[in-house]
């Protein structure tokens, strides 16, 4: 009985140690904020005011933050009233799939989601301000990101290591990208450099291994070293005017860099600018050769002297994009030629895909393409419809149905729809008499009923006994019936004689 008891106790002494260990924790993570974390990792933020900042620490081997939470978090919720995410807030929180985040909140502190690796979307509100540097470095499932209006600096790598990033929204505010802001960012295909940003920080865009275009407008005036370092998917640039140095090392080993556009403003090109750019063919350059000679170029530029130089090259005036489609519309080519050197054409084939509308006997059907995006921000997806007629009636033979109530229902079914069905119920019958043993000869010729019913016992249907009945489409025969004339029915069309048995 002793031992009984004792088990009993253990048990509830474990029930009590699971209880405790799965309750919500809660804590202080600001001046006026408190945190909960649920049993099943939702983490909520409250309060008014800033977040606390913390910092990183090592544990088992691995980097986590050294707020409260841990690294446990799986969804965030940020509520109204909180005005900052503190530092390190979320570093590591590599089960983070979820973020919520009011428009109270008007900065991240840095590396605020440093790590985040399964955190795959989050709406910056439009009230932040301030975007400081790591925010959200190595967050490799994002996939795009629309930075608010009012944010004016992209803080050193903001974005580095976001692998997994295809699209990214840069507002007008902008005037400064900082270093490694995008860097490793390797799913980005192109970028739009809005017309206010200054400068672009070292190493900025470096490894962006599937940049194809990237726009840099004329308020830029210096681009830093390394900037755009193994873009190797990189085909065309075009330096602003704003521009006078072409840095070291800046479009090193961009090996798919077919031509650059440099305006007489540059008079010095660095170190490297452009080793190992194998691809470089053309360069359209501003000034006169006079101009060219002058500048001063620095070592490990080689293409540039094996490269055609197109001297007095003025900016692009593009002609409008024209858009070729194949043959089996599978693909679409965008093209436009330079005005100022017809010889440069941009070309760009982009897949297409096919959504089918089947046309039905009294509708259209509809071929609807639709092209994968450009790379070449200048070229925009395409669509193209094609209109398939109907396709008109295929109606199968008419069915009857002779229901216990005397009612004949006709109906008939389109081949080409086969929900597409009619029925209407045969009013003009013409019902024999009961004991009719014998149609004679023309007795019912000429008339005018659509159906016959010949009754049960009747046995001989003599010649034209329904001659010249247009209108006729059923006749239903009792088996009694032995002999049926050749021409009973004769100049009758569109009869259907029903010889089964009752």
């Amino acid at each position: 009985m002793k031992k009984f008891w004792t088990c009993i106790l253990v048990i509830i002494l474990m029930l009590l140690v699971f209880r405790c260990t799965m309750a919500e924790v809660s804590g202080i993570c600001g001046d006026n904020l408190e945190w909960t974390l649920t049993d099943d990792d939702v983490l909520t933020i409250s309060g008014t005011g800033k977040m606390k900042d913390y910092s990183s620490v090592s544990s088992a081997g691995n980097q986590i933050t050294t707020a409260p939470w841990k690294s446990r978090p799986k969804k965030v919720v940020i509520e109204d009233g909180v005005t900052s995410i503190g530092s390190h807030a979320f570093y590591y929180c590599k089960n983070l799939t979820s973020v919520t985040i009011p428009n109270s909140v008007t900065s991240f502190e840095m590396y605020a989601f440093y790590g985040c690796s399964s955190l795959m979307s989050v709406t910056i509100p439009d009230s932040i301000t301030s975007i400081n540097y790591g925010a959200f470095e190595l967050c490799s499932s994002l996939t795009s990101i629309s930075i608010p209006v009012g944010v004016t600096r992209i803080c050193t790598a903001t974005f580095n290591g976001c692998s997994g990033l295809t699209s990214i929204t840069i507002p007008d505010s902008v005037t400064i990208i900082d270093s490694n802001a995008f860097q490793g960012c390797r799913s980005l295909t192109s970028i739009t450099i809005p017309n206010g940003v200054a400068s672009i920080g070292k190493r900025a865009f470096n490894n962006c291994f599937g940049l194809t275009y990237i726009t840099i407008p004329n308020s830029v005036i210096d681009i830093a070293v390394e900037s755009f370092l193994n873009c190797r998917s990189l085909k065309s640039i075009s330096i602003p005017d704003s521009m006078s140095i072409i840095r070291k090392d800046v479009f090193n080993g961009c090996s798919s860099l077919s031509s650059v556009t440099i305006p007489v403003s540059v008079t010095s090109i660095g170190d490297g600018a452009f080793w190992n750019c194998s691809s470089l063919s053309d360069v359209y350059y501003g000034g006169s050769e006079q101009n060219w000679l002058n500048m001063n170029i620095g070592w490990k530029n080689n293409r540039l002297a094996s490269a055609t130089i197109h001297y007095n090259a003025h900016d692009h005036i593009w002609s409008d994009p024209i858009y070729t489609w194949s043959t089996d519309y599978s693909s679409v080519t965008a093209s436009r030629t330079c005005y100022n050197n017809p010889n440069h054409i941009e070309t760009e084939t982009v897949k297409v895909s096919t959504q089918y509308i089947q046309p039905t006997c009294t509708q259209k059907g509809k071929k609807m393409y639709t092209s994968d995006p450009f790379e070449n921000t200048a070229f925009s997806v395409q669509n193209l419809e094609i209109t398939i007629d109907e396709l008109g009636h295929d109606w199968a033979d008419l069915i009857f149905s002779l229901g216990s109530d005397g009612r004949l229902t006709a109906s008939r079914v389109c081949q080409r729809d086969h929900n597409h069905t009619e029925s209407r119920i045969i009013t003009s019958i013409l019902f024999l008499p009961t004991g009719t043993l014998v149609i004679e000869d023309e007795a019912f010729a000429g008339g005018t009923f659509e159906a016959v019913i010949v009754p049960a016992g009747c046995e001989t249907i003599y010649s034209g006994a329904f001659a010249g009945c247009e209108n006729l489409l059923y006749v239903k025969i009792p088996a009694s019936v032995t002999l049926i004339m050749p021409d009973a029915f004769e100049g009758c069309p569109n009869v259907l004689i029903d010889r089964s048995r009752e």
